[in-house]
């Protein structure tokens, strides 16, 4: 598999008013998020960038990435196809102007003049990441007891959970239930 490529920055750092565009693939399978987690890619389209000085030292980077990663159901399991359409627009800094900057967001995967395209894009899918996924709203996700899916089959797990702050009266009637 090859690596996305980094873009040098030079001449977009120095030249006012230049302005460039870049278009490349996406060459990943998974997308591995920082917890350790993969979700497969399941489509995807090509990275679009541009590249515009806005005065020396500071470009504006816009770009467009669509992709859907197959990510599971939070209660069931299943996977589920999340799209995903990531437009983002941000602000870049050569070296010199970073230092007048506190914030490290500000650096946008920047080593230097160049740009790491992959980390840029894995920012941004991360960012963009669902907080919760359902293979839909009703999902009854999968029994504590037997581990089958609620949502194929009904079983007759008992699912009583006792609320252990009571666990100390629970004891006393235990006790005098067998006596």
């Amino acid at each position: 598999m090859c690596e996305l490529k980094k873009i040098s920055l030079i001449d977009e750092f120095t030249q006012s008013g230049k302005t460039r565009f870049e278009k490349t693939e996406y060459p990943y399978d998974e997308f591995l998020s920082p917890d350790g987690f993969s979700y497969r890619i399941l489509s995807k389209s090509d990275i679009e960038l541009k590249f515009s000085n806005v005065k020396s030292g500071q470009i504006l980077l816009e770009g467009r990435f669509d992709l859907s990663l197959g990510i599971p159901c939070d209660r069931c399991l299943k996977e589920v196809e999340v799209p995903i359409s990531l437009k983002f627009q941000k602000e870049l800094l050569d070296e010199e102007h970073r230092d007048k900057v506190d914030d490290e967001d500000e650096f946008y995967g920047l080593q230097g003049t160049d740009l790491d395209i992959k980390a840029m894009i894995d920012q941004e899918i991360l960012i963009n990441l669902p907080s919760k996924v359902l293979c839909r709203e009703d999902c009854k996700g999968i029994c504590p007891v037997c581990g089958s899916d609620r949502n194929v089959k009904q079983c007759d797990c008992d699912t009583f959970v006792p609320d252990p702050r009571m666990a100390g009266i629970m004891d006393i009637f235990m006790a005098n239930k067998e006596v």
